[in-house]
């Protein structure tokens, strides 16, 4: 029998590591890693988050929790797509974004 949840997070693992070579599209990963945290409208919605502890379900490859992260929050994602895609939106080398990105099976 084919079980839909792993058929799910297949189909979401490939999409991660694809998204998370994104650099000049969507996501904008070279931007992200120059400084620019891209986030636009959510500004607004969110407000100031400085010093808050977010939990962001569902953060795919981690790139708007680390953003979250740039803003001044203390945040985790986390997500049930695996592979190690999460690592690959975190900035280079010298830059201090720090958060926490997990890959859980919550089900």
């Amino acid at each position: 029998m084919v079980d839909p949840i792993e058929i799910n997070r297949r189909n979401w693992d490939e999409r991660a590591a694809i998204h998370a070579r994104d650099t000049t599209g969507v996501y904008m990963l070279d931007r992200f890693r120059a400084g620019d945290d891209g986030l636009t409208f959510e500004v607004a919605e969110i407000g100031d988050i400085a010093g808050k502890r977010i939990l962001h379900l569902q953060c795919h490859f981690g790139l708007d929790t680390l953003r979250l992260v740039r803003r001044g929050a203390v945040a985790t994602g986390l997500d049930f797509s695996g592979g190690g895609a999460q690592d690959r939106a975190r900035p280079r080398r010298g830059d201090r974004t720090e958060g926490r990105l997990r890959s859980r099976d919550c089900g």
